[in-house]
């Protein structure tokens, strides 16, 4: 192991101390901001980050933290999350530029950029700035140990959507600002045209970044991402469509509570409620009345046998197959067992409480076990602890906190819960396992991993509102592009129609397989829609083009003309 992954906390509190002498008077002029003070005195987290990025430097490591801490304070950073709004006009989250979707084969969250949306001087350069900044620091607050990927979609990009400035401000992020960040970078399909810019931008980057960039294609990329977790014009399934959701963007009160690291680590520490001891044998009528609920998010056999396909590309090669069975929605097999197995269920969510889950492991193997628990969405969810060690033939429980601010988002189905697992010597200590866990997903050797999905029951009256609200939400699709193409005299109704029962009726008879089909021949249908338009302002360039063209012509004709008559009139 590097001494970075067993660096012991002396190292740490070395490096604290020697920036808090060091620029003692900038903290007295606050220089820095109070927070950012606050935040390395109290997290060895944030240290271990630039350590590793100083390359197990001590003093670069403090050079780092001066030159962050004051970037953040010019910059503002502190005020980025504030709760309840915005840090730049709901415009730019309009157009669909940056948000998570999905994620890799190694189950780090996908943080999508889609260069095509950006013309530079369309916005001012600090409000892009501080849009781009708000998705860093709202993925890097409290979550350092978790990395995301950042995907830039160069998809249909020219030279119109390069902005040299902007992609510089993202480079001097990543190298300095937010250490630990990204665990890498996918670039999809970058045109030609822009590799003169790349080796411009490879000046800025350090040869080790330069290895975490990675160049794909349709075919390449699906080495690094399941075909699953994938847009179709990536050539995958994913059929989503972004649409611009405030809620999903606004900070919740609940994570200004944390700003204070201090506040943080108390929330961190509190036992867990004392509910019964989850059992792991459920009685027949429970297990039958949770999949019979029509209302719930279950996974089905063909999601089970995506998730297994899915775990299989994640398993190391030379690790032996275990023994699975899942029944009575516990997992186990002959290293651990897992309860519950399949999902986990938060039930009466109304959003007046936080609603408070455990999950039972137990080490059924011969040796003493390390566990982490990653989770999709980290500002929803409180586990604790999130890392820790089971004996031998022990258990452990760990406390999962659904706050209650995000009990009514529209999206609680797509949160999911990876639990990892590995074997350890019986001499490693609970301090140990961040560094632990850091090697170990680098080595990607020996980890076993199973996936639970999130269930929320909600009220029935909070699934009668949001029943009405999603029939509210239906409109025509393109009304202005299907104008275009079927001439003026065709009048497109883009006003929002009720439902009728017999339509409801047939659409939801439909198979999940065909409206799946549906929406992919929807998209189909828009994306050549899009490119009729594209050829047709093609087409309207060429004759503009050709029209000057002649003029100009015409142009020279006349004018040589005349001078062939004048020189005539003057000798003859």
């Amino acid at each position: 192991m590097s001494s970075y992954a067993t660096a012991p906390e002396s190292v740490f509190d070395q490096i604290r101390s020697n920036f808090l002498q060091k620029y003692k008077t900038n903290i007295e002029k606050e220089i820095y901001h109070p927070k950012d003070v606050e935040r390395i005195k109290a997290n060895s987290n944030w240290l271990r980050a630039f350590y590793k990025h100083s390359i197990d430097d001590s003093d670069k490591t403090v050079e780092m933290i001066h030159d962050v801490l004051k970037w953040r304070k010019d910059f503002d950073c502190n005020n980025l999350l504030i709760p309840g709004k915005l840090p730049v006009p709901e415009e730019l989250f309009k157009k669909g530029a940056l948000f998570r979707r999905n994620e890799d084969n190694q189950c780090n969250p996908l943080l999508h950029f889609v260069i095509k949306t950006h013309k530079k001087d369309q916005f001012p350069a600090e409000q892009i700035q501080r849009f781009i900044a708000f998705f860093f620091e709202k993925n890097y607050k409290f979550n350092t140990e978790d990395p995301i990927v950042l995907l830039l979609d160069m998809a249909d990009t020219g030279y119109s959507n390069l902005d040299m400035d902007l992609i510089k401000f993202i480079v001097t992020c990543l190298k300095t600002y937010y250490p630990g960040l990204i665990d890498y970078m996918i670039i999809f399909q970058m045109p030609f045209i822009f590799n003169a810019a790349w080796k411009i931008i490879k000046n800025w980057l350090p040869p080790q970044a330069i290895k975490l960039i990675k160049f794909v294609d349709k075919k390449s990329i699906k080495e690094l991402v399941h075909e699953s977790q994938l847009f179709v014009h990536m050539g995958g399934t994913d059929t989503y469509k972004y649409t611009y959701i405030r809620d999903e963007h606004v900070i919740k009160p609940a994570i200004e509570a944390f700003q204070s690291v201090n506040e943080f680590e108390a929330f961190k520490s509190i036992e867990p409620v004392k509910h019964d001891r989850i059992e792991e044998e459920y009685s027949e009528e429970n297990t039958i009345k949770s999949f019979k609920s029509k209302s719930d998010v279950i996974e089905t056999s063909s999601t089970k046998s995506k998730r297994s396909s899915k775990a299989s590309l994640l398993a190391p090669k030379n690790s032996i197959k275990q023994e699975e069975s899942t029944s009575g929605n516990v997992f186990s097999n002959s290293i651990i067992s897992i309860s519950p197995g399949d999902q986990i269920e938060f039930s009466e969510c109304d959003g007046k409480n936080d609603n408070i889950q455990h999950i039972q492991l137990k080490n059924n193997s011969k040796t003493t076990l390390a566990y982490k628990i990653k989770i999709t969405s980290p500002d929803k969810f409180r586990v604790k602890p999130g890392t820790g060690i089971i004996p031998i033939s022990e258990s452990v429980q760990v406390m999962v906190n659904f706050l209650k601010d995000y009990h009514l988002s529209n999206n609680n189905h797509r949160d999911k819960f990876l639990i990892l697992w590995t074997e350890v010597g019986e001499n490693i200590q609970p301090n140990e396992l961040n560094d632990f866990w850091k090697q170990a997903s680098l080595k990607k050797e020996n980890i076993h991993d199973h996936k639970m999905k999130c269930v929320v029951r909600r009220t029935a009256h909070t699934k009668i509102s949001e029943a009405s609200n999603l029939s509210e939400k239906t409109e025509c699709v393109a009304p202005a592009k299907a104008s275009k193409i079927l001439g003026d005299n065709v009048i497109v109704n883009t006003k929002m129609e009720e439902k009728k029962p017999e339509a409801n009726g047939l659409i939801s008879s439909l198979p999940k397989d065909e409206t799946s089909f549906i929406n992919l021949k929807l998209y189909n249908l828009d994306k050549n829609v899009n490119e009729i338009l594209l050829n047709q302002q093609n087409i309207i360039r060429t004759q503009s083009f050709l029209i000057k063209l002649f003029y100009i012509l015409l142009i020279l004709n006349m004018t040589f003309i005349a001078v062939q008559t004048d020189f005539f009139n003057r000798y003859v």
